[in-house]
């Protein structure tokens, strides 16, 4: 398995509508053909985005999208975050 890992740096009391804007691009982030797509709060405004593929190539094909995703919600970064794929080694479901 492979994922794509986004860690993003939210601006300052943006959080909730980031999540919002998230759950708004649930089609669009279908279309990245990933297995799932979680984003995860760490709290102080950061947070963590994986989205799982099969394979690395899946998930490179996916780039151009992930990064029209990623630019429409540019306003509410501190910085842009960058896209970084990463091994999967384990993923268990129970």
């Amino acid at each position: 398995m492979f994922a794509s890992m986004i860690e993003i740096q939210i601006k300052s009391g943006k959080m909730a509508e980031a999540i919002k804007r998230f759950e708004d691009r649930e089609s669009e982030i279908k279309q990245l053909g990933c297995n799932q797509a979680m984003l995860i709060d760490k709290g102080n405004d950061q947070a963590i985005v994986l989205a799982i593929y099969d394979t690395e190539e899946a998930q490179k094909a996916a780039t151009p999208l992930a990064t029209k995703i990623l630019s429409g919600l540019a306003l509410l970064y501190a910085k842009m975050p960058e896209r970084v794929g990463v091994n999967l080694p384990i993923n268990w479901t129970f």
